[in-house]
């Protein structure tokens, strides 16, 4: 009997043991690939303001929108110890404004489009400091810099054909092609290999929002 009740606690001690051991949410060796959207993006609410401005003074012949793709965001992490990942942090953002104005051009009754867009892209070697200590949850503090560009590109037309003299074209162009970006963030694991996350801080947009993949 003493040698039936040393085995059962055994066994117990043996399995509490094992249910207690949990996988952490950032381990070392383990790769992360992140997809997210952003929110909050300087250009898209300047161009917003823009738009708004415009349609306040302008006269019924007169129409302006505004559209935005992004920010995109995709980011690749690897675990290089159970504190540190380093990566790769590829983001993306447009914003066009399109304004329409009636009788233009030479014989006065065309319509004019003026077509203004701004792309930006950044590929940043990134790099996150992990402080969590859990299964579920992961923040992290993360820290971007490498390339960045910038293009800017004006077209116009008018529906009679005729060239605008009066609009000056703006040649495409790039800033000086430097990025950089700096975030503090969160994963929480709804499995042991996905998660949500969350951004908050200096980059395309002040939050993005996404999901992880961990293999």
């Amino acid at each position: 009997m003493k040698k039936i009740s040393t085995l059962i606690v055994a066994i117990v001690l043996v399995w509490s043991s094992q249910t207690n051991v949990h996988a952490q949410a950032f381990e070392k060796d383990k790769n992360y690939f992140s997809f997210s959207y952003g929110f909050g993006a300087f250009y898209t609410a300047f161009f917003s303001s823009v738009e708004e401005s415009i349609k306040q003074s302008a006269s019924s012949d007169i129409t302006i929108s505004t559209s935005s793709l992004g920010p995109l965001s995709f980011k690749y992490e690897r675990a290089v110890s159970d504190k540190v990942g380093l990566g790769l942090s590829v983001n993306y953002l447009s914003n066009t404004i399109k304004y329409t104005e009636q009788n233009v051009g030479n014989s006065g009754t065309a319509t004019g489009n003026y077509n203004l867009n701004r792309n930006t892209l950044s590929i940043l070697a990134r790099m996150n400091l992990h402080f969590g200590d859990n299964d579920k949850f992961d923040p992290y503090w993360g820290l971007g810099i490498g390339y960045r560009t910038v293009n800017w590109k004006q077209t116009v037309t008018y529906s009679d054909g005729t060239t605008p003299t009066d609009v000056n074209e703006l040649p495409t162009f790039t800033v000086i092609p430097f990025g950089f970006e700096t975030v503090f963030g969160a994963r929480y694991f709804l499995g042991p290999n996905f998660a949500l996350f969350g951004e908050l801080g200096l980059a395309k947009s002040v939050l993005q929002l996404g999901v992880t993949g961990k293999f």
